[in-house]
C-alpha cells in the first residue's frame, strides 16, 4: 500500500511527464495544452465538456487517463456526488488548478459539511494545486466556437446578456507551471481556522442562480498552510523558471 506522499509522487511524475519541461526537461518546449482539443477529448470520452472552466475538468479527467495507462487498476474515478471528480488509489485525491499570477493564495476546496463528513469516514483527502498560465480568448472566437459545439449559448448565458451582465473571458489553452501536494486532515483543518488560514464560510451569504443559498465551502491560504508546513508535501516545477523556482522552493 502506498503512503500518501508515495502515491502522490506517482500522481505528480505522469503529469510532468505530459507538461514538464523547463528546469528538467530543457530540450522541451513550454507544452500548452490546446483548450479546442482538450475539449473534444472530454466530448468524445462524455465527459463535462461545457463548462467554462474546461481546463479544470481536463486536468482531472485527462490524469486518471494517464495514470490507468501507466499504472492500470491502480486507481479509479470516483465521484461522490454530482460535479465532484476525485480520483481513487490507496488514497483519494483532488485536482485543482489555479490561475498564475494570482491575486490571492487562497484556493476554494469544496462544501465544508462534506469535506467534515468525508474526512471522518476517510481520515484524508490528497489535494494538488495546479498552477497554470491561461491564454485569454481575444477575440471571442473560442467561445463562439464552444457554445456552438455545445449546441447554442445556454439560458443562463442568455439571460445575463439580457440583463447586460459582462460574460466571463473564455480561455483558450493553459500550461502548467508548477503542482503543489497537500494532505488534508481534520486536524489540520481545526489548526488552520485557529490560525486563520482555513475559512469555514467562504460563500455563505451568496445565492445560487435560483436564488436558493449556497453552502457554506473550506477556503485555504496555501501560502501561509506551506508555511507552517502542516499538511504540505512538495511542490514540483515543470515550467516554472528555474532561478525563480529556487529562490521561491529552496528546499525542493
Amino acid at each position: 500500500m502506498n503512503t500518501v506522499r508515495e502515491e502522490a509522487e506517482k500522481i505528480i511524475e505522469v503529469l510532468f511527464e505530459e507538461y514538464g519541461s523547463i528546469g528538467v526537461l530543457p530540450h522541451k518546449l513550454p507544452p500548452f495544452e490546446d483548450g479546442k482539443k482538450a475539449i473534444e477529448w472530454l466530448k468524445e470520452k462524455d465527459l463535462p465538456y461545457g463548462e467554462v472552466e474546461w481546463y479544470s475538468f481536463f486536468l482531472k479527467h485527462y490524469t486518471r487517463f494517464l495514470l490507468d495507462q501507466k499504472y492500470p487498476s491502480k486507481f479509479e474515478h470516483y465521484q461522490p456526488r454530482p460535479k465532484r471528480y476525485l480520483i481513487k488509489g490507496d488514497n483519494v485525491w483532488d485536482i485543482r488548478t489555479k490561475s498564475q499570477p494570482a491575486s490571492s493564495s487562497w484556493v476554494i476546496l469544496t462544501d465544508t459539511a462534506y469535506l467534515d463528513e468525508f474526512l471522518a469516514e476517510n481520515g484524508n483527502l490528497g489535494v494538488i494545486i495546479v498552477n497554470l498560465i491561461l491564454e485569454k480568448d481575444q477575440n471571442n472566437e473560442f467561445r463562439d466556437w464552444h457554445e456552438k459545439l455545445k449546441g447554442g449559448k445556454s439560458e443562463y448565458t442568455r439571460q445575463r446578456e439580457r440583463e447586460g451582465r459582462p460574460i466571463r473571458v473564455r480561455k483558450t489553452s493553459f500550461m502548467v507551471i508548477n503542482a503543489s501536494v497537500f494532505s488534508i486532515t481534520k486536524k489540520i483543518l481545526k489548526k488552520g481556522i485557529e490560525e486563520g488560514w482555513v475559512d469555514p464560510s467562504f460563500q455563505k451569504s451568496m445565492r445560487q442562480q435560483d436564488g436558493s443559498t449556497r453552502n457554506p465551502k473550506y477556503i485555504i491560504d496555501i501560502s501561509r498552510m506551506m508555511a507552517t508546513e502542516k499538511g504540505y508535501l512538495f511542490t514540483r516545477n515543470f515550467n516554472y523558471d528555474p532561478d525563480d523556482y529556487e529562490e521561491d522552493f529552496p528546499e525542493e
